[in-house]
């Protein structure tokens, strides 16, 4: 679990409710979903700071990173790691939004 993920969504959530008062569960999963965007973003601009600082050795132990060019190494780290940061993000984002949503009454 990526607890740093978790914890900007959460607040992230939690800010935009105390902004709203009432946040529907859509609102508070497009909030989520943005934060997640963003933290994938970040987190490839991370990954490439640090291959241009440490190189591709780095990447050594990827499955297949002896046999394939280093170009497409890279690109499968990155659409991992971006892929995950949003999927993950919509699982975060929908349990937090359940928890912090307002229920109609009827």
């Amino acid at each position: 679990m990526n607890i740093v993920e978790v914890l900007a969504i959460f607040l992230g959530i939690k800010a935009k409710r105390s902004e709203n008062a009432r946040l529907t569960f859509k609102e508070g999963l497009k909030t989520g979903v943005g934060i997640a965007f963003v933290y994938g973003i970040s987190s490839c601009l991370f990954f490439i700071a640090e291959l241009l600082v440490l190189g591709p050795k780095i990447l050594a132990g990827h499955p297949g990173a002896e046999i394939q060019p280093i170009w497409q190494v890279v690109l499968g780290a990155f659409l991992g790691l971006f892929g995950g940061a949003l999927l993950f993000g919509l699982l975060y984002s929908t349990i937090i939004s359940f928890v912090f949503a307002v229920r109609q009454r009827r």
